[in-house]
């Protein structure tokens, strides 16, 4: 995208998501790397899926949303923080797991659009990924304190 379209105001969503498809190849290739250094890591450490959970921000929660559904068993979870479904055409036909999926996007995120957001819910839900969402109000592209909070006490559920 050598022009920002992604980041222009003026862009149709629709145009959008066709600039994160056309990377398809390198995400899905990214995400098959990552995948190998998790299994090295969780045996490594003695670490199944379901206590495995990846989060990532910007390029990062494409990346770690795109890597845990095409995990072979879900993970604990993945966390999307300014994020979007990239690579979509391809992810279509490689799912192979349904992890819980943590959305978060700010309202004023010009980098990451924030007009990307319901599209990308509604194309987790249409292929049967469940996914937890939050919005916040005049966030830009960062991370907020809620957001970190909210994710340690889903993988750390106090008793």
């Amino acid at each position: 995208d050598s022009e920002n379209k992604r980041s222009n105001p003026q862009t149709p969503v629709e145009d959008i998501f066709a600039i994160y498809n056309d990377a398809a190849l390198e995400i899905d290739f990214c995400a098959e790397t990552i995948n190998t250094f998790i299994d090295t890591q969780q045996c490594l450490f003695n670490i199944d899926d379901a206590h495995t959970f990846l989060i990532g921000f910007s390029q990062g929660a494409m990346l770690a949303l795109y890597t845990a559904l095409t995990r072979p068993e879900p993970l604990g979870g993945a966390f999307v923080l300014s994020g979007l479904v990239a690579g979509e055409f391809l992810l279509k036909q490689k799912i192979s797991a349904e992890p819980q999926v943590y959305m978060f996007h700010g309202t004023a995120d010009l980098k990451v659009q924030s007009k990307t957001f319901p599209h990308s819910v509604e194309w987790l839900e249409n292929h049967q990924i469940p996914v937890k969402q939050r919005i916040y109000s005049g966030l830009a592209h960062r991370i907020n304190e809620d957001e970190i909070m909210t994710i340690a006490t889903i993988i750390n559920p106090k008793p």
